[in-house]
Parts: C-alpha cells; sequence; structure tokens
C-alpha cells in the first residue's frame, strides 16, 4: 500500500505546486471577500436579526474574530480587513499574508449577520491554502515556477512541495463534496425533485433575474419543459461538477468551462457576485491543476488539456 503512495509522493515532488493557478484562485477568494466588505456598510453587515443574537457574533472561537478583538469599532475593522484583502489579492508575498487572508475570511462568516455558503466555503479553503502559501518563497503570487526535481535540491525542498500538493488534494475532495452534498440535498426538496424549483427562484423579489433579461428568462421559466430543464440541468452539472474529483484529466477543462458559466449566470441573473467569484476561484483549485500555469490573458486555450498535456 504504501509504494504506491510512495510513488505518488515523488511523482508530485518534481511538480511545483507554486504557479499563477493557485495565485489567481486565491486573489479570486480574497477579491470575493473585499466585494462583501467593500460594497457593505457596518450597519448591513452587522444588522439584527430577530431570533438571534446581536452582532457582531462573538461566542466560542467567534470571539478570535476581527470584529470582536476591535471591541466595536466595526467601520475601522472593516477598512482595516479591506486593506488586508486588498494586498492579498495583488498576490504579493502570499507566505506573509496567508494567516491574515484566512482571519479576515474566518471573521466575516463568523461574525456578521447572516453569512452564506459562500463565505463558509470561502473562510475554509483560506484556511486550507495556509500551508501552501507559507510555503511559498515567491514575491508575487503571480509568478511562475519551473517544475524540478528531487534530485535539484534538498530533502526539505521535496517536502515542502509534498505538503503543499497534498492541501491541494484536500482542496479538491472538499470542493467535490460541497458540489455533491448540493445536488444530493436537492433532491430531498419537491420544487427541486419535480422540476419547477428555479421558477420559484427566478420569480423571486429578491434573487430573481433584473429587469433586462426578465423577458428571455420568462419563454424558460414560464415553460413547464423550459423550467424543467433547467432545473434538472443544474443538478444534473453539480453531480457532473463532483464528479470531476475523478474522472479523467482531460475531461476536467470542459468540466471547469461549464462551471465557470454556471457561476457567472448565477452571478448576472440572481446578483450573487460574491458567492460566484468564490465558487470560481474554487473551481480552478478543483478542476485545473496547480503545477500546470495559466497563459495570461486567460483565453479558453489556456484552459484547455492540451495547455498542460505535457506535464500530465
Amino acid at each position: 500500500m504504501f509504494k504506491p503512495l510512495g510513488r505518488l509522493a515523488v511523482t508530485r515532488a518534481t511538480k511545483s505546486p507554486w504557479t499563477n493557478v493557485y495565485g489567481l484562485a486565491r486573489s479570486l477568494l480574497a477579491l470575493a471577500t473585499l466585494g462583501t466588505l467593500t460594497f457593505s456598510t457596518s450597519t448591513v453587515l452587522f444588522h439584527p436579526v430577530q431570533g438571534l443574537p446581536p452582532s457582531p457574533y462573538c461566542s466560542h472561537l467567534a470571539c478570535l474574530s476581527l470584529f470582536c478583538v476591535t471591541k466595536g469599532k466595526l467601520d475601522a475593522a472593516r477598512w482595516i480587513a479591506i486593506a488586508i484583502l486588498a494586498i492579498v489579492v495583488s498576490g504579493w508575498r502570499p507566505r506573509w499574508t496567508a494567516i491574515p487572508h484566512w482571519w479576515i475570511a474566518f471573521s466575516l462568516q463568523a461574525s456578521i449577520s447572516i453569512p452564506d455558503g459562500g463565505d463558509q466555503l470561502n473562510a475554509l479553503l483560506a484556511l486550507l491554502l495556509v500551508p501552501a502559501a507559507i510555503l511559498d518563497e515567491r514575491k508575487w503570487h503571480w509568478n511562475v515556477t519551473a517544475a524540478s526535481s528531487p534530485s535539484d535540491g534538498a530533502l526539505a525542498s521535496v517536502l515542502k512541495r509534498v505538503t503543499a500538493h497534498f492541501f491541494f488534494q484536500v482542496i479538491r475532495l472538499q470542493v467535490a463534496l460541497v458540489y455533491f452534498d448540493s445536488a444530493v440535498s436537492k433532491f430531498r426538496v419537491e420544487e427541486w425533485a419535480n422540476g419547477t424549483a428555479l421558477y420559484y427562484w427566478l420569480n423571486y423579489s429578491i434573487f430573481g433575474v433584473p429587469t433586462w433579461s426578465k423577458g428571455l428568462i420568462d419563454l424558460f421559466v414560464n415553460n413547464p419543459v423550459g423550467v424543467a430543464f433547467l432545473t434538472w440541468g443544474t443538478l444534473i452539472l453539480e453531480i457532473t461538477l463532483a464528479a470531476g474529483l475523478i474522472l479523467p484529466r482531460h475531461v476536467r477543462p470542459y468540466l471547469l468551462g461549464a462551471g465557470l458559466l454556471f457561476h457567472f449566470a448565477i452571478a448576472i441573473l440572481m446578483g450573487l457576485g460574491s458567492f460566484s467569484i468564490t465558487m470560481i476561484g474554487a473551481l480552478l483549485l478543483f478542476l485545473r491543476p496547480v503545477e500546470a500555469p495559466l497563459t495570461m490573458p486567460l483565453t479558453w486555450t489556456a484552459l484547455r488539456t492540451d495547455s498542460f498535456a505535457s506535464i500530465s
């Protein structure tokens, strides 16, 4: 059992995980949190909710939140968080900004009145990225690091690469579970099972589609076949994305493309911008090999299989 694991570790050790793939994903995760804090005032983020304790929530581990340790100075804490996240988005010194990035993401989801699933996943991914980021010696996480052989460096260098790759695999497992759970939990809801759920969501006054697109969307959601196609298509896509964990590598770029379109649509049609940015960052870590640098500016060709076939 240990021989295959050893061979896998050696193979991983020959490939540097510190490329602009993980850098772009990390910037997207920070950008999602930055957007929430920038475009939402403290009054909105910590608005009292009936039946819940006053926010910011500071019980248990949440007492470590930035919004708790600043002792009620919520606006000051928000601007501190914005400044830190702007540095993270820039990509400067990932090993120095790794823990502050996680702390801000954790603080947001732990202390605001109504965090969503995107905030919670963002904080978890930021935590799982900490080991890889701390081991990243680059000045900017946009720089491309060439793959190297274990014989080119000391044992410590090999262990660093294996450790980073291990945590990237944990992230892949986590994202796959998120999509799998999202799909399976929907099957228990009657409206998702009978194919009508998106009729209600897209006509909902809060998450409904914007006025400029309503005419086109109504052609689908007001049609029994159209709304069933959209509703069940969402479930099939989420299950398929979860299967990306075990599907062949050459299939993953097409899953990534489908996932990107899916979350772009959610951002545009339902206004869930920070959630969608978080999920796009998660998809990059999930379906794009971190050892395969992206070509900038980013194009479809840069995401396709043939752009990293040489290192598969």
